[in-house]
C-alpha cells in the first residue's frame, strides 16, 4: 500500500528523490534495530519466567508485538480507505467501456453458435 500511495501522490520530478530517501531511512532503521536487538536480548536474558527466560526469544516476541501494534495503527488509519475506496472518474469510464466490450463479444459468440 505504501509504495503505491507514494507513486500516486508524488510528482515525477520528485519521485526518485522520495524513494531514495525512503530506502535510506528503511536501511538505517534496519541497522539500528539489529543493533538494538542484541542489547535488548542481553538485558532481557533471564529476567522473564518460563519459555521467555531466553533473551533472544523475549526480544523476538517484543519485536513481534511492536510490529503487530504498528500494523494495527496502520489499519486504523486506513479504515476510511477500505470502507469507501476512491476510484477516479476516468477509471470508472474505462471499467464501463471494458464491460460493454466484453458484453458485446459474448453477444457475438452467442449469435455465432445459433
Amino acid at each position: 500500500m505504501g509504495f503505491t500511495h507514494l507513486h500516486e501522490q508524488v510528482t515525477d520530478e520528485l519521485r526518485g528523490r522520495t524513494f531514495a530517501a525512503l530506502y535510506t531511512l528503511t536501511r538505517t532503521a534496519l541497522l539500528i534495530s539489529i543493533t538494538a536487538a542484541a542489547f535488548v536480548a542481553a538485558i532481557l536474558d533471564g529476567k522473564l519466567p518460563g519459555i521467555f527466560s531466553s533473551g533472544i526469544r523475549s526480544a523476538l516476541v517484543l519485536g513481534g508485538v511492536v510490529v503487530a501494534f504498528a500494523g494495527a495503527i496502520t489499519l486504523w488509519n486506513m479504515r476510511k480507505t477500505f470502507s469507501r475506496p476512491h476510484i477516479p472518474e476516468e477509471a470508472l469510464r474505462t471499467f464501463e467501456d471494458a464491460s460493454d466490450t466484453f458484453t458485446e463479444i459474448r453477444g457475438r459468440r452467442r449469435k455465432e453458435r445459433e
